[in-house]
């Protein structure tokens, strides 16, 4: 079985979202686990775009985001 992540240095840099994860790791306890979040780079500076407080270079792999239902959930 082959896996869909890809390395973030082959990360889109157009605008397009895509899922991407971050290794976490709790200070505390030493738990760890990884954050998956959309984010997506602009393709003029390459600065990613969310909410989330992650700086790009955190992330370290991602994948393309799965299409759409083709159906209208709210007809």
């Amino acid at each position: 079985m082959t896996s869909d992540w890809q390395p973030m240095e082959t990360a889109p840099r157009d605008g397009t979202p895509f899922l991407a994860i971050v290794p976490v790791r709790n200070r505390v306890t030493g738990e760890r686990w990884h954050e998956m979040n959309v984010i997506w780079a602009d393709d003029g500076d390459g600065c990613p775009e969310w909410e989330r407080g992650w700086s790009f270079e955190d992330y370290t792999h991602w994948m393309r985001l799965p299409t759409p239902p083709a159906e209208d959930p709210n007809p």
